[in-house]
Protein backbone atom coordinates (compact mmCIF):
# COMPACT_ATOMS: atom_id res chain seq x y z
CA UNK A 1 0.00 0.00 0.00
CA UNK A 2 1.48 3.39 -0.90
CA UNK A 3 2.47 5.11 2.33
CA UNK A 4 0.27 8.16 1.71
CA UNK A 5 -2.80 5.95 1.30
CA UNK A 6 -2.04 3.46 4.09
CA UNK A 7 -4.00 3.20 7.32
CA UNK A 8 -1.00 1.93 9.31
CA UNK A 9 2.76 1.40 9.36
CA UNK A 10 3.08 -2.42 9.42
CA UNK A 11 5.60 -3.57 6.82
CA UNK A 12 7.00 -6.82 5.41
CA UNK A 13 10.38 -7.91 4.01
CA UNK A 14 13.68 -6.12 3.60
CA UNK A 15 12.21 -3.50 1.27
CA UNK A 16 9.49 -2.64 3.85
CA UNK A 17 6.31 -2.96 1.82
CA UNK A 18 3.28 -1.60 3.65
CA UNK A 19 0.65 -4.28 4.27
CA UNK A 20 -2.19 -2.25 5.80
CA UNK A 21 -5.58 -1.48 4.24
CA UNK A 22 -6.15 1.95 2.70
CA UNK A 23 -7.35 4.79 4.89
CA UNK A 24 -9.94 5.56 2.26
CA UNK A 25 -10.89 2.82 -0.25
CA UNK A 26 -11.98 5.51 -2.71
CA UNK A 27 -8.41 6.79 -2.88
CA UNK A 28 -7.13 3.31 -3.62
CA UNK A 29 -9.81 2.91 -6.30
CA UNK A 30 -8.73 6.18 -7.90
CA UNK A 31 -5.08 5.08 -7.85
CA UNK A 32 -5.86 1.78 -9.58
CA UNK A 33 -7.88 3.57 -12.26
CA UNK A 34 -5.19 6.20 -12.83
CA UNK A 35 -2.48 3.55 -13.06
CA UNK A 36 -4.39 1.48 -15.63
CA UNK A 37 -5.19 4.54 -17.73
CA UNK A 38 -1.47 5.33 -17.71
CA UNK A 39 -0.78 1.75 -18.86
CA UNK A 40 -3.31 2.09 -21.68
CA UNK A 41 -1.59 5.23 -22.88
CA UNK A 42 1.84 3.64 -22.68
CA UNK A 43 1.23 0.07 -23.90
CA UNK A 44 -2.04 0.17 -25.83
CA UNK A 45 -5.40 -1.48 -25.28
CA UNK A 46 -4.48 -4.86 -26.82
CA UNK A 47 -1.50 -5.33 -24.51
CA UNK A 48 -3.32 -4.31 -21.34
CA UNK A 49 -6.26 -6.57 -22.17
CA UNK A 50 -3.82 -9.50 -22.24
CA UNK A 51 -2.92 -8.92 -18.58
CA UNK A 52 -4.40 -10.46 -15.45
CA UNK A 53 -4.88 -8.00 -12.59
CA UNK A 54 -4.31 -9.80 -9.29
CA UNK A 55 -5.50 -8.02 -6.14
CA UNK A 56 -3.00 -8.12 -3.26
CA UNK A 57 -0.87 -11.00 -2.01
CA UNK A 58 -1.93 -13.64 0.53
CA UNK A 59 -4.40 -11.55 2.53
CA UNK A 60 -5.18 -14.57 4.70
CA UNK A 61 -1.73 -14.23 6.32
CA UNK A 62 -1.29 -11.54 8.97
CA UNK A 63 2.22 -10.79 7.75
CA UNK A 64 0.94 -9.76 4.32
CA UNK A 65 -2.37 -8.12 5.27
CA UNK A 66 -3.12 -6.46 8.57
CA UNK A 67 -6.84 -6.23 7.83
CA UNK A 68 -9.65 -8.77 8.01
CA UNK A 69 -11.25 -10.86 5.30
CA UNK A 70 -14.01 -8.29 5.08
CA UNK A 71 -11.38 -5.55 4.62
CA UNK A 72 -10.02 -7.53 1.70
CA UNK A 73 -13.48 -7.69 0.09
CA UNK A 74 -13.61 -3.88 0.30
CA UNK A 75 -10.16 -3.64 -1.32
CA UNK A 76 -11.07 -6.12 -4.04
CA UNK A 77 -14.40 -4.47 -4.81
CA UNK A 78 -12.75 -1.05 -5.16
CA UNK A 79 -10.09 -2.51 -7.47
CA UNK A 80 -12.68 -4.33 -9.60
CA UNK A 81 -14.77 -1.19 -10.05
CA UNK A 82 -11.70 0.76 -11.13
CA UNK A 83 -10.54 -1.91 -13.58
CA UNK A 84 -13.90 -2.33 -15.28
CA UNK A 85 -14.42 1.42 -15.45
CA UNK A 86 -11.22 1.66 -17.48
CA UNK A 87 -12.08 -1.25 -19.80
CA UNK A 88 -14.57 -4.07 -19.32
CA UNK A 89 -12.26 -6.59 -21.03
CA UNK A 90 -9.36 -6.18 -18.60
CA UNK A 91 -9.38 -9.25 -16.37
CA UNK A 92 -9.34 -9.03 -12.59
CA UNK A 93 -9.32 -11.77 -9.96
CA UNK A 94 -8.36 -12.93 -6.50
CA UNK A 95 -8.05 -13.77 -3.68
CA UNK A 96 -4.33 -14.62 -4.15
CA UNK A 97 -4.42 -16.43 -0.81
CA UNK A 98 -1.91 -18.78 0.74
CA UNK A 99 -2.67 -22.50 0.99
CA UNK A 100 -5.61 -22.25 -1.45
CA UNK A 101 -7.80 -20.56 1.18
CA UNK A 102 -10.95 -18.46 0.63
CA UNK A 103 -11.73 -20.06 -2.74
CA UNK A 104 -15.44 -20.70 -2.17
CA UNK A 105 -15.79 -17.48 -0.14
CA UNK A 106 -14.31 -15.43 -2.99
CA UNK A 107 -16.71 -16.81 -5.59
CA UNK A 108 -19.69 -16.49 -3.25
CA UNK A 109 -18.78 -12.89 -2.37
CA UNK A 110 -18.64 -11.87 -6.03
CA UNK A 111 -21.84 -13.77 -6.79
CA UNK A 112 -23.74 -12.09 -3.95
CA UNK A 113 -22.45 -8.57 -4.64
CA UNK A 114 -22.26 -8.67 -8.43
CA UNK A 115 -18.63 -7.59 -8.35
CA UNK A 116 -16.63 -8.75 -11.36
CA UNK A 117 -14.30 -11.75 -11.15
CA UNK A 118 -12.64 -13.09 -14.30
CA UNK A 119 -10.32 -15.66 -12.72
CA UNK A 120 -9.68 -17.39 -9.42
CA UNK A 121 -6.11 -17.43 -8.16
CA UNK A 122 -4.33 -18.72 -5.11
CA UNK A 123 -0.90 -19.84 -3.89
CA UNK A 124 0.41 -23.15 -2.61
CA UNK A 125 3.67 -24.79 -1.56
CA UNK A 126 4.43 -28.43 -0.90
CA UNK A 127 5.53 -27.80 2.67
CA UNK A 128 2.18 -26.10 3.34
CA UNK A 129 1.12 -29.68 4.13
CA UNK A 130 3.04 -29.48 7.40
CA UNK A 131 1.67 -26.01 8.14
CA UNK A 132 -1.90 -27.14 7.62
CA UNK A 133 -1.41 -30.52 9.35
CA UNK A 134 1.44 -30.34 11.88
CA UNK A 135 0.15 -33.61 13.34
CA UNK A 136 0.61 -36.31 10.66
CA UNK A 137 -2.16 -38.37 12.27
CA UNK A 138 -4.67 -35.62 11.46
CA UNK A 139 -3.61 -35.33 7.82
CA UNK A 140 -6.39 -36.66 5.54
CA UNK A 141 -4.07 -36.67 2.52
CA UNK A 142 -1.79 -39.50 1.51
CA UNK A 143 1.75 -38.40 2.34
CA UNK A 144 3.19 -36.37 -0.50
CA UNK A 145 -0.17 -35.79 -2.24
CA UNK A 146 -1.32 -32.69 -0.33
CA UNK A 147 -0.28 -30.22 -3.04
CA UNK A 148 -1.85 -32.20 -5.87
CA UNK A 149 -5.04 -32.83 -3.88
CA UNK A 150 -5.34 -29.15 -2.93
CA UNK A 151 -5.11 -27.86 -6.51
CA UNK A 152 -7.67 -30.43 -7.60
CA UNK A 153 -9.94 -29.36 -4.75
CA UNK A 154 -9.75 -25.77 -6.01
CA UNK A 155 -10.73 -27.04 -9.46
CA UNK A 156 -13.67 -28.98 -7.99
CA UNK A 157 -14.87 -25.94 -6.02
CA UNK A 158 -14.72 -23.69 -9.08
CA UNK A 159 -16.52 -26.29 -11.19
CA UNK A 160 -19.26 -26.49 -8.55
CA UNK A 161 -19.73 -22.77 -7.93
CA UNK A 162 -18.67 -21.03 -11.15
CA UNK A 163 -17.97 -23.49 -13.94
CA UNK A 164 -15.66 -22.11 -16.60
CA UNK A 165 -13.90 -19.59 -14.36
CA UNK A 166 -10.18 -19.57 -15.11
CA UNK A 167 -7.92 -21.00 -12.37
CA UNK A 168 -4.41 -19.67 -11.90
CA UNK A 169 -1.99 -20.91 -9.26
CA UNK A 170 0.07 -17.72 -9.31
CA UNK A 171 2.70 -18.81 -6.82
CA UNK A 172 4.06 -22.30 -6.33
CA UNK A 173 7.38 -23.91 -5.62
CA UNK A 174 8.23 -27.51 -4.65
CA UNK A 175 9.99 -26.38 -1.46
CA UNK A 176 9.83 -29.45 0.77
CA UNK A 177 10.56 -30.60 4.31
CA UNK A 178 10.19 -33.72 6.43
CA UNK A 179 7.89 -32.51 9.19
CA UNK A 180 6.33 -29.45 10.86
CA UNK A 181 9.49 -28.79 12.86
CA UNK A 182 11.57 -28.39 9.71
CA UNK A 183 9.31 -25.94 7.84
CA UNK A 184 11.61 -23.20 6.53
CA UNK A 185 10.60 -20.38 4.19
CA UNK A 186 13.81 -18.40 3.91
CA UNK A 187 16.73 -20.82 3.74
CA UNK A 188 15.42 -24.17 2.58
CA UNK A 189 18.07 -26.37 0.96
CA UNK A 190 15.42 -28.39 -0.88
CA UNK A 191 15.12 -25.48 -3.32
CA UNK A 192 18.61 -26.19 -4.61
CA UNK A 193 18.80 -29.99 -4.45
CA UNK A 194 18.33 -32.70 -7.05
CA UNK A 195 15.25 -33.87 -5.12
CA UNK A 196 13.22 -30.94 -6.38
CA UNK A 197 13.69 -31.88 -10.04
CA UNK A 198 11.38 -34.86 -9.59
CA UNK A 199 8.91 -32.75 -7.58
CA UNK A 200 8.69 -30.29 -10.48
CA UNK A 201 8.01 -32.99 -13.05
CA UNK A 202 5.48 -34.82 -10.93
CA UNK A 203 3.61 -31.64 -10.00
CA UNK A 204 3.37 -30.39 -13.58
CA UNK A 205 2.36 -33.75 -15.07
CA UNK A 206 -0.21 -34.57 -12.39
CA UNK A 207 -1.83 -31.11 -12.57
CA UNK A 208 -1.58 -30.48 -16.31
CA UNK A 209 -5.37 -30.13 -16.66
CA UNK A 210 -6.25 -28.98 -13.14
CA UNK A 211 -5.36 -25.29 -13.59
CA UNK A 212 -4.88 -22.85 -16.43
CA UNK A 213 -1.44 -21.91 -15.11
CA UNK A 214 1.05 -22.97 -12.46
CA UNK A 215 3.27 -19.93 -11.92
CA UNK A 216 6.70 -20.62 -10.43
CA UNK A 217 7.99 -18.36 -7.65
CA UNK A 218 10.65 -17.19 -8.57
CA UNK A 219 12.81 -17.36 -11.71
CA UNK A 220 16.20 -16.47 -10.26
CA UNK A 221 18.02 -16.12 -6.94
CA UNK A 222 18.53 -12.40 -7.56
CA UNK A 223 15.71 -11.92 -5.12
CA UNK A 224 15.39 -9.23 -2.45
CA UNK A 225 12.71 -10.31 0.04
CA UNK A 226 15.31 -11.10 2.69
CA UNK A 227 18.06 -9.04 1.10
CA UNK A 228 20.09 -9.81 -2.01
CA UNK A 229 21.60 -13.31 -1.92
CA UNK A 230 25.39 -13.44 -1.77
CA UNK A 231 25.93 -17.20 -1.64
CA UNK A 232 26.29 -19.23 -4.88
CA UNK A 233 23.46 -21.40 -3.53
CA UNK A 234 21.34 -19.24 -1.27
CA UNK A 235 18.59 -21.82 -0.64
CA UNK A 236 16.03 -19.34 -1.88
CA UNK A 237 13.26 -19.68 -4.45
CA UNK A 238 14.92 -19.36 -7.85
CA UNK A 239 15.52 -22.05 -10.48
CA UNK A 240 18.71 -20.24 -11.57
CA UNK A 241 21.58 -19.26 -9.25
CA UNK A 242 23.03 -15.77 -8.83
CA UNK A 243 25.74 -16.83 -11.32
CA UNK A 244 23.10 -17.72 -13.90
CA UNK A 245 23.60 -21.48 -13.50
CA UNK A 246 20.42 -23.57 -13.87
CA UNK A 247 19.48 -25.64 -10.82
CA UNK A 248 17.90 -29.08 -11.09
CA UNK A 249 14.47 -27.43 -11.12
CA UNK A 250 15.40 -25.34 -14.15
CA UNK A 251 16.67 -28.42 -15.97
CA UNK A 252 13.39 -30.21 -15.20
CA UNK A 253 11.42 -27.48 -16.95
CA UNK A 254 13.70 -27.93 -19.96
CA UNK A 255 12.76 -31.62 -20.07
CA UNK A 256 9.06 -30.82 -19.68
CA UNK A 257 9.33 -28.39 -22.58
CA UNK A 258 10.52 -31.24 -24.81
CA UNK A 259 7.22 -33.09 -24.40
CA UNK A 260 5.98 -31.83 -27.76
CA UNK A 261 3.10 -33.20 -29.79
CA UNK A 262 -0.09 -35.02 -28.75
CA UNK A 263 -0.03 -37.11 -25.58
CA UNK A 264 0.43 -40.86 -25.99
CA UNK A 265 -1.00 -43.28 -23.47
CA UNK A 266 1.59 -45.69 -22.10
CA UNK A 267 0.67 -49.30 -21.52
CA UNK A 268 1.88 -49.25 -17.92
CA UNK A 269 0.62 -50.59 -14.61
CA UNK A 270 -0.07 -47.46 -12.57
CA UNK A 271 -0.90 -49.54 -9.51
CA UNK A 272 2.60 -51.02 -9.43
CA UNK A 273 4.46 -47.73 -9.45
CA UNK A 274 5.97 -46.27 -6.27
CA UNK A 275 4.14 -43.37 -4.63
CA UNK A 276 6.30 -40.67 -6.18
CA UNK A 277 6.71 -42.11 -9.67
CA UNK A 278 5.15 -40.39 -12.66
CA UNK A 279 5.51 -40.61 -16.42
CA UNK A 280 4.18 -39.10 -19.63
CA UNK A 281 4.70 -39.58 -23.34
CA UNK A 282 4.08 -37.58 -26.51
CA UNK A 283 4.52 -38.22 -30.22
CA UNK A 284 5.73 -35.57 -32.62
CA UNK A 285 5.85 -36.98 -36.15
CA UNK A 286 8.18 -39.99 -36.07
CA UNK A 287 9.60 -38.97 -32.70
CA UNK A 288 8.31 -40.31 -29.42
CA UNK A 289 9.26 -38.62 -26.16
CA UNK A 290 8.89 -40.22 -22.76
CA UNK A 291 9.57 -38.51 -19.44
CA UNK A 292 9.82 -40.44 -16.17
CA UNK A 293 10.51 -39.15 -12.67
CA UNK A 294 10.49 -40.45 -9.14
CA UNK A 295 9.80 -38.11 -6.26
CA UNK A 296 11.13 -39.70 -3.09
CA UNK A 297 8.79 -38.63 -0.28
CA UNK A 298 11.16 -37.06 2.24
CA UNK A 299 9.83 -38.83 5.32
CA UNK A 300 9.43 -42.15 3.48
CA UNK A 301 12.69 -43.03 1.69
CA UNK A 302 11.47 -46.59 1.27
CA UNK A 303 9.36 -45.24 -1.59
CA UNK A 304 12.44 -44.94 -3.83
CA UNK A 305 12.06 -46.28 -7.34
CA UNK A 306 14.23 -49.37 -7.52
CA UNK A 307 12.45 -51.26 -10.28
CA UNK A 308 13.81 -51.52 -13.80
CA UNK A 309 11.64 -49.78 -16.35
CA UNK A 310 11.41 -51.46 -19.75
CA UNK A 311 10.46 -49.37 -22.76
CA UNK A 312 9.61 -51.59 -25.75
CA UNK A 313 9.73 -49.62 -28.97
CA UNK A 314 8.18 -50.46 -32.31
CA UNK A 315 10.05 -52.76 -34.68
CA UNK A 316 12.42 -51.31 -37.24
CA UNK A 317 15.38 -48.97 -37.14
CA UNK A 318 15.47 -46.57 -34.21
CA UNK A 319 17.68 -44.05 -32.47
CA UNK A 320 17.41 -43.46 -28.73
CA UNK A 321 18.64 -40.32 -26.99
CA UNK A 322 18.30 -40.39 -23.21
CA UNK A 323 18.70 -37.58 -20.69
CA UNK A 324 19.03 -37.97 -16.95
CA UNK A 325 19.12 -35.47 -14.10
CA UNK A 326 21.09 -36.60 -11.07
CA UNK A 327 23.55 -35.18 -8.55
CA UNK A 328 26.55 -33.84 -10.49
CA UNK A 329 24.74 -34.17 -13.83
CA UNK A 330 21.84 -31.77 -14.07
CA UNK A 331 22.05 -30.80 -10.40
CA UNK A 332 25.22 -28.98 -9.35
CA UNK A 333 24.17 -28.10 -5.78
CA UNK A 334 25.61 -31.39 -4.53
CA UNK A 335 28.86 -30.61 -6.39
CA UNK A 336 29.05 -27.25 -4.59
CA UNK A 337 28.62 -29.01 -1.24
CA UNK A 338 31.40 -31.47 -2.17
CA UNK A 339 33.66 -28.48 -2.86
CA UNK A 340 33.13 -27.35 0.74
CA UNK A 341 30.34 -24.88 -0.07
CA UNK A 342 32.67 -21.96 -0.92
CA UNK A 343 31.01 -18.54 -0.79
CA UNK A 344 33.40 -16.86 -3.23
CA UNK A 345 33.78 -18.90 -6.39
CA UNK A 346 36.77 -18.73 -8.68
CA UNK A 347 36.16 -18.64 -12.46
CA UNK A 348 37.23 -22.29 -12.61
CA UNK A 349 34.73 -23.26 -9.90
CA UNK A 350 31.93 -21.42 -11.70
CA UNK A 351 32.86 -23.26 -14.91
CA UNK A 352 32.85 -26.58 -13.04
CA UNK A 353 29.40 -25.99 -11.57
CA UNK A 354 28.05 -24.85 -14.91
CA UNK A 355 29.37 -28.03 -16.54
CA UNK A 356 27.85 -30.21 -13.82
CA UNK A 357 24.51 -28.45 -14.20
CA UNK A 358 24.23 -30.16 -17.60
CA UNK A 359 22.17 -33.38 -17.54
CA UNK A 360 23.73 -36.70 -18.51
CA UNK A 361 23.18 -37.59 -22.17
CA UNK A 362 23.48 -40.92 -23.96
CA UNK A 363 22.56 -42.29 -27.39
CA UNK A 364 22.14 -45.67 -29.07
CA UNK A 365 20.71 -47.18 -32.26
CA UNK A 366 19.48 -50.58 -33.39
CA UNK A 367 16.52 -52.66 -34.51
CA UNK A 368 14.79 -53.19 -31.14
CA UNK A 369 15.38 -51.75 -27.72
CA UNK A 370 14.68 -52.24 -24.03
CA UNK A 371 15.77 -49.39 -21.79
CA UNK A 372 17.00 -49.86 -18.23
CA UNK A 373 16.27 -47.77 -15.14
CA UNK A 374 16.50 -44.00 -15.05
CA UNK A 375 14.39 -40.96 -14.22
CA UNK A 376 14.30 -39.58 -17.76
CA UNK A 377 14.30 -41.60 -20.99
CA UNK A 378 13.55 -40.03 -24.33
CA UNK A 379 13.39 -42.72 -27.06
CA UNK A 380 12.45 -41.82 -30.60
CA UNK A 381 12.07 -44.18 -33.58
CA UNK A 382 13.98 -42.90 -36.58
Amino acid sequence: MPRLLASGIQTMFAFAMNVTPPKDPAQREALVEAFLRHCLARYGIAKVRSWYVEVWNEPNLAGFWSGTKEDYWVLYDASARAVKRVDAQIRIGGPATSKANWVAEMIEHCDQTGVAIDFLNTHLYHQDEHVAYPDPAANPHQRGIFFIDSVREVQATVDRLCSGLEIHSTEFNPMSCKDAKSVEWTYNSSNDSVHESAVVVRTCLELDTAADTLCWWVARDVFAESGIAVSPFSMTYGMVTVHGIPKATGRSFELLARLQGPAVKLNADAQARPRGAVWAATRDGDRQRILLANQIILDAPEGAWKETVHLDLSAGAYHVVSTRISAGAGSCYESWLAMGAPQDLSPAEVALLRAQSEPQWAASSGASRTCGPGPARRPGPR
